[in-house]
């Protein structure tokens, strides 16, 4: 074990005494504006026709690492594989939560398609943090939707931090794959030098990833070298080592501490006397920053960060020189327990068909769980990343990562250093320094809240306002006529539903002819897809009934025609008495031509409905100030003693009592 004492004759370090503006504020500037991390929960991920696309979104704001309360607009849409787009939906987010579904109907083929989930607000920033998933058509036959490559491999090498340095101790971390893409546990590796003699030995887990210490003679070219299970061996030479610079190597190994090193040769180290470098580690919510001032005497820094003193998760460490220019970084992962909340689930086994969930974190906030129920043996929900994945670190990450789900199912002490070998060989993080230093400008797209319209009116009117009827959508709002144009903003509508506009004239509502226009626009976009090997073979499969229940009788179809008998509501119920009256008002205004303040006056009540707010009394048409009041309920509702507004009214049924 590492001890202080050695760390201290090793190095010189303190801390900033005042934050340096143009690190500090480049950085606080480009974070100022949170992004937000969609993720999409499927219930599969393989489809046939006919079937459904399920599924229900999270949205998390990365600033306040919770569901963003602010996005209420949600895109969803579907692209072939070629990127371009098929089909797309605009949800509506409530307190970063929102569901829906595609049909697979007969327009989608057989293959690979992709389901996106993105905003308005995301198209300001530079990183994009927008959900894709890979999903899957097949047919009901046994074709299967591609043929294993063979079992060749490709080998690639990524030294820590970006780059290997001459004459001085280097990491280099390597990831070997087949060529589809899928990592393989080698049988040896090494890394040689021009004369084939053995520098080091190294071995690879199961996902493929492997590192390798060692120090780079200058005067020696280098290659790796390794054998898989069937014998064969495959081979790649290092990058090139710079000359001047430093080398980046850190050891997390989920203990209180993390032990970073910066090694350098002595080239370096005489012209980088009395410089200072900055070391910052960050994670676009917070950082913490130590200086380092480098001697003439030793070329090997080694310190112990207590993890405690930096963000738990996902954190960036980069190394910046005395002009603030970054020239070594790597990504780590700064376990805690708290990160998640586990879930203990039991069968119930009197009632086979439920489960029972319990918490066993301890969180007095809100949870949210949705299930994908399916056979333990389905191969139809394969490759799908988890929330926890996508929001701890997806945002941070620009590779693909294979098995993302691995690392955090039951998770150990071993499988936190297999992650940190992930996060090394993923290189430098998706957040760009030239990006940061640059000028920041004020975000252009803004963040969408449900749909607008713009009317202009193409008839004339002496009608101040306009009104906005959607009865499936319980709205009824008022919006001012200016120049003949009107605008109506934050309106949420579902998919296909109806509504009316009318002119208020002289206390009444009549029909309005204007022309319309709906933002935000549905615009066509394109996906851009990286070359993607499929894999899948696709599972024989019989869709027959008769498999799936056994000893039936098939029965012969008989029809069965009837008139269908209106179910009296419950609310109704409890306000019939022989002092009320009730109207149904749908059958009313279907079969009359007049409007819903037309009924109550002809009825003999007084109404006034002054902008925002409707008033009726009993008795004749004229305002009086002995007119007693009535109750009235609307869709069971008693509304009496509350001003009504408008975008709250309902018409089905009244009642006055």
């Amino acid at each position: 074990m590492i001890c202080y004492a050695f760390i201290a004759y090793l190095f010189t370090i303190s801390s900033f005494a005042q934050k340096s503006n143009s690190l500090d504020t480049s950085y606080d500037n480009y974070f100022t504006y949170s992004r937000i991390i969609p993720y999409l929960h499927l219930n599969k991920t393989s489809f046939i026709k006919g079937e459904e696309i399920w599924f229900k979104s999270y949205i998390l704001n990365q600033q306040t690492n919770k569901l963003d309360t602010i996005t209420t607009n949600l895109y969803c849409i579907i692209y072939d594989k070629n990127g371009n787009q098929k089909k797309k939906k605009l949800l509506r987010v409530k307190n970063g939560v929102a569901h829906g579904s595609f049909k697979i109907d007969s327009t989608f083929n057989q293959g690979s398609y992709y389901i996106k989930a993105t905003t308005n607000w995301m198209k300001n920033f530079k990183e994009d943090h927008s959900y894709v998933q890979k999903i899957t058509i097949i047919n009901n036959n046994n074709t299967p939707l591609a043929q294993l490559k063979k079992n060749n491999s490709n080998i690639t090498l990524l030294p820590e931090g970006g780059h290997l340095l001459e004459s001085t101790d280097n990491s280099l971390g390597i990831v070997v794959k087949n060529l589809n893409e899928k990592g393989i546990k080698i049988k040896h590796g090494a890394i040689l030098n021009q004369h084939n003699i053995v520098v080091k030995e190294f071995k690879t887990t199961l996902l493929g990833l492997g590192k390798v210490d060692f120090y780079y003679n200058k005067a020696n070219t280098y290659y790796v070298k390794i054998e898989l299970n069937d014998g064969t061996h495959h081979t790649k030479p290092l990058p090139k080592a710079k000359k001047l610079g430093i080398a980046l190597k850190v050891v997390n190994t989920n203990t209180p501490f993390i032990q970073i090193s910066l090694n350098t040769n002595t080239k370096t180290l005489a012209g980088s006397k009395q410089k200072k470098f900055t070391l910052l580690i960050h994670n676009t919510r917070d950082y913490y920053k130590k200086t380092i001032q480098f001697n003439n005497k030793n070329t090997k820094y080694t310190f112990l960060l207590p993890s405690k003193k930096i963000q738990k998760g996902v954190n960036i460490i980069t190394l910046l020189n005395s002009d603030n220019t970054p020239i070594a970084e790597r990504v780590i992962f700064n376990y805690k327990k708290s990160l998640t909340a586990s879930l203990s689930i039991t069968k119930n086994t009197i009632d086979t068909d439920s489960v029972s969930i319990k918490i066993k974190k301890q969180n007095p906030g809100k949870h949210f769980i949705s299930a994908s129920i399916l056979p333990s043996t389905t191969k139809s929900n394969l490759n799908r990343p988890s929330i926890l994945f996508n929001f701890l670190f997806k945002p941070y990450i620009r590779g693909n990562v294979e098995n993302p789900n691995y690392y955090f199912k039951n998770t150990t002490r071993k499988k936190l250093m297999e992650l940190d070998l992930l996060l090394l060989t993923q290189g430098w993080s998706k957040y760009d320094w030239k990006n940061i230093f640059s000028q920041q400008s004020l975000p252009k797209h803004k963040i969408e809240r449900g749909i607008t319209i713009k009317g202009t009116i193409n008839t004339a009117t002496k009608s101040s306002h306009i009104t906005l009827i959607s009865k499936g959508n319980s709205v009824f709002t008022m919006h001012p006529i200016v120049n003949n144009t009107f605008k109506v903003e934050n309106l949420f509508l579902s998919e296909n539903s109806e509504f009316q506009l009318a002119f208020n004239q002289k206390k009444k509502l009549e029909k309005s002819n204007a022309y319309l226009q709906f933002f935000p626009n549905s615009s066509i976009s394109k996906l851009r897809v990286e070359e993607d090997i499929e894999t899948y073979t696709k599972p024989t499969i019989n869709y027959s009934y008769k498999n799936f229940i056994k000893n039936i009788e098939v029965l012969d179809v008989v029809n069965i025609k009837g008139i269908k008998k209106e179910k009296e509501d419950d609310n109704n119920l409890i306000m019939k008495s022989v002092f009320s009256r009730s109207y149904n008002m749908q059958k009313r205004l279907n079969n009359y031509n007049e409007s819903f303040f037309d009924f109550l006056r002809e009825k003999k009540f007084w109404v006034d409905p002054f902008q925002s707010r409707i008033t009726i009394r009993s008795g004749a048409l004229s305002a009086s100030s002995n007119r007693r009041n009535v109750r009235v309920f609307l869709d069971g509702f008693d509304i009496t003693h509350s001003p009504v507004s408008y975008t709250h009214l309902t018409l089905p049924t009244i009642y006055s009592v």
